[in-house]
């Protein structure tokens, strides 16, 4: 029987994906001591606790070079911060439409993205015309300006108005905008933009373990987030008790699970901690768990926002 780590369905042991999840079981192995089934790339056996062979561990920077370009999380925040403003723009803010909950991107290379509907006398940058409820957007409604990694939203004289959280923005002042504030173009949630920045979850990787089924999506990531801050309070007493190998296991733990739902930073997070641990470097421990303990609380926001 084959144990899908994703969703810990029960599985034949020739099946190629999961009955209930869809994903891939290609890349499962078993612990050579109790048997469990483990991600063919992970370090320590979730059930026993055991190390694996390296063999069945090197997979990961495989992957992870595959998916991030890079390896550990301090590699991946120098890299962003090397990041040109007008493209670190597209990779780590975007608008969420709630209406017809999908995502607008930002264009590239422009530092004033003009929001409304085009005609033969003006064309936005981001035309939502299409989208449902725009019949309260006017067309030239409201521009979102970019500084380095700063972003503000202004109202341009619309007809109907826009509101930020509730909040009408009166004309001519610019309000700067943090990862969930809700923009409602007219009052009322007739047409409703979320502003996303440094989204903490991969969604189109929780799409392919949930099969696109948003409800089991909401499951997994809920699941996620009450498991999480278990085990980062594990990681926390096991660390103020010199603990260091239990450390490492709850790392690995973390980490899995954070790449199973696709919560990409607290994996690389989780994979650095287990990077000091090896290498003794143990003043670094307690800050990688505030930012842990950080991502955490955009993930429960995601959540939120995301699922309503």
């Amino acid at each position: 029987m084959l144990i899908c780590p994703y969703c810990l369905q029960e599985n034949a042991d020739d099946a190629p994906h999961c009955l209930r999840c869809n994903a891939s079981l290609s890349a499962i192995d078993r612990c050579g001591t109790c048997g469990a089934s483990v991600l063919a790339f992970a370090n320590f056996c979730y059930q026993c606790g055991q190390a694996l062979p390296q063999s069945v561990a090197a997979p990961i920077t495989a992957r992870l070079d595959e998916t991030w370009g890079h390896k550990t999380a301090s590699g991946f925040l120098e890299e962003v911060d090397d990041i040109p403003a007008t493209t670190f723009q597209a990779q780590s803010a975007r608008l969420l439409h709630l209406q017809s909950h999908q995502f607008i991107e930002f264009p590239m290379g422009i530092l004033e993205v003009t929001l409304g509907k085009a005609s033969r006398q003006f064309l936005p940058d981001i035309d939502v015309h299409d989208l449902p409820g725009a019949k309260v957007v006017s067309r030239k409604h409201a521009c979102i300006h970019i500084q380095g990694k700063s972003f503000s939203i202004e109202d341009l004289g619309s007809t109907n108005g826009t509101f930020i959280n509730e909040v009408a923005l009166p004309q001519g002042s610019r309000h700067p905008l943090q990862f969930g504030d809700r923009i409602s173009f007219g009052q009322g949630d007739e047409f409703t933009l979320v502003f996303v920045r440094d989204t903490p979850v991969n969604v189109k990787h929780l799409q392919d373990v949930s099969g696109a089924d948003p409800a089991f999506e909401q499951e997994l990531l809920q699941s996620f987030v009450t498991y999480a801050p278990e085990c980062i309070a594990a990681i926390k007493a096991a660390a103020s008790q010199q603990n260091f190998l239990d450390v490492s296991n709850q790392a690995e733990q973390l980490r899995i699970a954070s790449y199973n739902v696709g919560v990409q930073v607290i994996q690389l997070l989780s994979e650095q901690l287990n990077v000091a641990v090896k290498q003794s470097n143990y003043t670094h421990i307690n800050p990688l768990i505030q930012n842990m303990e950080q991502e955490i609380q955009k993930v429960n926001l995601f959540l939120k926002v995301y699922y309503g």
